[in-house]
């Protein structure tokens, strides 16, 4: 072939030709080519193998050539940080720019810093956060020093909240709420050292076998403290493998989100251990349980559950998953995880419910959370029966089959997107093989003329518009819902009853929620 150097040319076939000679593992590549940009030009969907945040990330036990917990005294740094903001009030005074440090300790009194308390949050750690510096970090000239400083106290202010907390879930809780407003390195360092399992107590008071017991009765109306405590398998259970399970947890959330993602598909190992072994116990028809036991296993459900949401809906926000994935990820958050949840959710609002009449209960907590995740879950089976709607209409792109050696590429997509979940017996996994037959049973039906998708998917948007408008539920996520809602069921309803020529596109505000709306244009 001739061409001229000013020309293109197809050389498809040529490159088919050439590609059905190469062996299986065989590459064809220039000498400069290396394993680094294989792995940056293709997706190799593994997270561990594209990691491409290293600068942000930390180590507390390495320190980098630096010895400043050594030398450097917990009070001494605690009083520089309040002679900081001092300063910097005077400074801002004198440059008429007060309105620039607004919260520090000599702009606004209620924002002082609680010397003690920050001490104490420090000193829980036994040492001092280790010196790593992001290898393309300015240095802050030092008249702009003060204005840097500002939001790093404030959200070590923000930390000392946690001294509030006593259960498991209140802590979790805010380390995710605090990782979503993207906080400083040093803020998530000394964050991530509170919670070292090694440490055994958490801000120098609290044992994490405690929390956790917090946590689970918190979902009691009646205060079972005592017979958690006098209970040797839950006991075992706990210092086994919960302290550690939970302290990584919480942990995970002191990375970026990407890693956070990578983490939590460990964790999910390792807590499914523990269910298997709580399960066989709880389960096994020789050996008496308790009640104490019982609550013990379905909390650890709900947690497993809960985790699994997170891995999944964190997909979103991180761009991993194409339009036609939605199909699966909501039957699976649909059908699977929402409904695992709001089991654990009705057990325990179950157990309240048996308690005799005249007891002295704590107020229930649940039945906002049935709710919420019971409108989620019927979001997401809407979601999963309109996207199958929009694929049987050719109305989204699919991917193709290259040949009969890469097979269906689906199955290995999908595997991929829930293989961390795999390793949890509760809620029960399903596999592609498994899927496929439900997805095949639903297409029987339609092919029968006694399903529709699309006006399946109609009617539960259109059932979730109304109790969210009937129960008055206000909010950005569920004022959110209403537009999604309305505009979906509308949609669907639609093209259930006649083809479009229009083109389908997805409006995403995922910042709010997981669910798109569905637009004609």
């Amino acid at each position: 072939m001739t061409v001229s150097p000013d020309e293109w040319a197809d050389i498809t076939e040529e490159l088919t030709l050439d590609c059905a000679q190469l062996k299986l593992g065989q590459l064809v590549h220039e000498p400069a080519f290396s394993l680094h940009e294989a792995m940056t030009a293709i997706e190799i969907m593994h997270p561990q193998a594209a990691n491409v945040y290293d600068d942000e990330e930390f180590q507390p036990d390495m320190g980098y050539g630096f010895n400043l917990a050594a030398e450097k005294n917990i009070t001494g740094i605690v009083k520089f940080l309040n002679d900081s903001s001092s300063d910097a009030a005077r400074l801002a005074k004198k440059a008429n720019l007060k309105e620039d440090i607004d919260g520090w300790n000599g702009v606004s009194s209620d924002m002082k810093i609680d010397t003690d308390k920050l001490s104490q949050l420090i000193s829980s750690t036994l040492k001092l956060i280790s010196a790593a510096f992001p290898r393309d970090v300015p240095i802050v000239p030092p008249d702009d020093v003060y204005l840097k400083l500002a939001p790093i106290l404030e959200e070590f202010r923000h930390l000392l909240k946690m001294f509030n907390f006593t259960a498991y879930e209140q802590f979790l809780d805010f380390t995710r709420s605090f990782s979503d407003k993207s906080p400083s390195l040093i803020a998530r360092s000394l964050l991530f050292v509170i919670f070292i399992p090694s440490n055994r107590k958490i801000l120098g008071k609290l044992m994490m076998a405690n929390v956790i017991e917090s946590s689970i009765c918190s979902y009691l109306k009646l205060d079972l403290s005592k017979e958690f405590r006098s209970n040797r398998n839950v006991q075992f259970w706990t210092s086994t493998y919960g302290c550690s399970i939970f302290c990584n947890l919480i942990q995970d959330y002191c990375f970026n989100k990407a890693r956070q993602r990578e983490r939590i598909e460990f964790e999910l190992e390792t807590i499914g251990r523990l269910i298997d072994e709580v399960d066989r116990a709880v389960n096994e028809p020789d050996i008496k349980t308790t009640t104490v036991e019982q609550i013990y296993l379905n909390w650890i459900v709900l947690q497993a559950s809960l985790i699994m949401e997170v891995y999944l809906t964190q997909g979103f926000s991180l761009g991993l998953y194409a339009n036609y994935e939605l199909e699966y990820i909501n039957f699976y958050l649909g059908d699977v995880i929402y409904p695992s949840i709001l089991r654990c959710l009705s057990s325990f609002q179950s157990l309240n419910q048996n308690i005799r009449k005249g007891k002295k209960i704590k107020s229930d907590t649940i039945s906002e959370r049935l709710q919420l995740y019971g409108i989620q879950s019927h979001l997401s089976r809407a979601t999963f029966f309109s996207i199958r709607g929009f694929l049987k209409k050719n109305l989204m792109e699919t991917p193709q089959i290259i040949s009969d050696s890469v097979g269906d590429k689906q199955n290995t997509r999908y595997t991929h997107r829930f293989a961390a979940l795999m390793h949890v017996r509760i809620p029960t996994f399903v596999s592609w093989g498994d899927y496929r037959r439900i997805s095949g049973d639903l297409d029987k039906r339609v092919d029968q003329g006694i399903f529709n998708d699309l006006a399946e998917g109609s009617r539960i948007f259109e059932s979730v518009k109304n109790q969210v408008n009937s129960q008055g539920l206000q909010g950005p996520f569920f004022n959110h819902i209403k537009k999604v809602t309305t505009a979906n069921m509308i949609t669907t309803k639609l093209l259930s009853t006649m083809d479009v020529q229009k083109k389908l596109i997805f409006e995403k505000e995922e910042s709010v929620s997981i669910y798109p709306t569905f637009k004609l244009v």
